[in-house]
């Protein structure tokens, strides 16, 4: 893929770019409070995120910026 997302333990979902023939770390999203533990893409636009902080998160990847924060949904979002 040209492009993709990972969570991390450091709290952060990393946004990763494709480069000449290297990806590269091209974003880092860092409003969650503990590990992010599971991410689902919906479309190019959006992105979901779930962490130990008890929260979901929902992106707005063409913004570059979360829209909603739903909190203390799940004990702690290890799936979607």
């Amino acid at each position: 893929p040209e492009r993709f997302a990972s969570g991390s333990s450091d709290n952060t979902i990393k946004i990763w770019d494709l480069k000449h023939d290297q990806y590269i770390c091209s974003q880092s999203l860092d409003n969650h409070t503990h590990w992010v533990r599971t991410l689902t893409s919906i479309s190019s636009k959006w992105l979901i995120s779930g962490s130990s902080d008890k929260t979901i998160k929902i992106w707005n990847m063409s913004l570059k910026e979360m829209l909603e924060e739903l909190e203390e949904q799940v004990p702690e979002c290890k799936t979607m």
